[in-house]
This record gives C-alpha cells, sequence and structure tokens, in this order.
C-alpha cells in the first residue's frame, strides 16, 4: 500500500523570530506574519515551516494539508485542534477558531501531525 502526505505551502516575510511547526497569522503588512498573540484573530493562516531568527526573512506556510505543530497539551487523535497565544496546538475550545484535525495523539512538546483546516470562529 502506498503512502502519500501532501501540502500546501506559500512563502511569506516573517515580522519578527518564529518558531517551526507553530500557528502563525497575518498581521501588519501584506504577506508578512507573526507569532500568534490572539487566538481567535481571523488572521491566522497556517504553520510555520522553519524556524526563523529575525524580522525580514522569507518563511514558508503551510496552510492547507498536512503539518507537523507542536501540542500544548493532551490532544487526541481526531480531535480538532486549535493555537494557543503562543502558536501551539491545543484542544479546540468552545467558541475557538479551528486550526486542524489531530492525525495522531499528543502531549505537551510533542510535534505531531496535524491536517491543517483553518476554519471561522464558532459563537
Amino acid at each position: 500500500m502506498s503512502y502519500y502526505e501532501s501540502a500546501s505551502v506559500a512563502t511569506f516575510t516573517s515580522n519578527a523570530a518564529l518558531a517551526k511547526n507553530t500557528f502563525v497569522l497575518v498581521k501588519t503588512a501584506d504577506r508578512s506574519i507573526s507569532t500568534v498573540d490572539d487566538i481567535d484573530s481571523p488572521g491566522i493562516v497556517g504553520v510555520c515551516g522553519e524556524t526563523i531568527s529575525e524580522a525580514g526573512d522569507s518563511v514558508p506556510v503551510v496552510f492547507s494539508g498536512v503539518a507537523k505543530v507542536e501540542s500544548a497539551g493532551s490532544i487526541t487523535r481526531g480531535a480538532k485542534v486549535g493555537s494557543d497565544i503562543t502558536g501551539k496546538a491545543v484542544a479546540l475550545a468552545s467558541g475557538s477558531r479551528m486550526c486542524g484535525i489531530a492525525l495522531s495523539s499528543a502531549v505537551s512538546g510533542d510535534v505531531f501531525p496535524v491536517l491543517v483546516y483553518i476554519g471561522e470562529k464558532k459563537a
């Protein structure tokens, strides 16, 4: 049996240092990204693909498909995930913005696969 994994990736410019495997958002300028600082921001666009040490660097962002994301807590495979204020994945809280679906279980600090799907905030 074959195994396939695919993702849609776009290049953005960093506004600051960024951690690999964390959710990021568009914030201050066209096609520029920052670390998540508002978990309900409509600007969350995807997962940072590289560690970036300073502003102005190019960075790949996975905005659709499978990406590896760092967990901030316990998450069960199949669960909907959101972002905490550092861009790490957390189990989706009621009324929060969905960022994807966990493809495996994880505990805090694990880097695990997530099907990236940035949804609308649910009231």
